[in-house]
């Protein structure tokens, strides 16, 4: 039986790699480090990761390429980006492409730890194939023919305070 509880790290910057398995340990994920993508392909075939953290500075290729081989091989485990550039368009960048959400380097432990726990949490709270987001849908109610009940027109009533309190006379 596969261990669920692997995390796979490709990271070619040394520093920033020994934080990450640092916050990885405190989680009870047993890290594997990898400093490129082809390295980063052949163990995604080989193992079944429970989230993968990436980098966006790696030698061959960058995030996007780990984020489109997981759509094959990563079974709904979190991709988290190891970001370089503290900056919201790269983040929204890293969101649009399919990223979980981005640590940035020199990585936060706290911070860190904060984003790997949601990481393990949320895919079980919304499961795969689920909105991670859903509205309820508004309440029918019966005394209005099973349409939803506008609010009224017109100014709000404000409560007034009667004279003398709080007012010390």
């Amino acid at each position: 039986m596969p261990n669920i509880d692997l995390a796979l790290v490709i990271c070619n910057q040394g520093e920033d790699r020994q934080k990450i398995l640092g916050s990885l340990l405190k989680c009870s994920l047993s890290p594997i480090c990898c400093s490129n993508v082809q390295e980063a392909r052949t163990l995604l075939f080989q193992k079944t990761f429970r989230m993968v953290l990436c980098s966006d500075l790696l030698s061959d290729d960058d995030f996007q390429a780990i984020l489109r081989e997981g759509k094959k091989s990563l079974d709904h485990a979190p991709v988290i980006v190891l970001s370089h550039v503290d900056e919201w368009d790269s983040y929204l960048k890293a969101l649009a492409a399919g990223a979980f959400d981005t640590i940035v380097c020199p990585p936060n432990p706290a911070e860190t730890e904060r984003i790997i726990w949601s990481a393990l949490t949320l895919p079980r709270l919304c499961g795969p194939g689920k909105r991670l987001r859903q509205w309820p849908e508004p309440r029918r109610h019966e005394a209005h023919g099973g349409q939803v009940p506008r609010p009224r027109e017109g100014p709000a009533e404000v409560p007034t305070v009667a004279k003398g309190i709080g007012t010390g006379g």
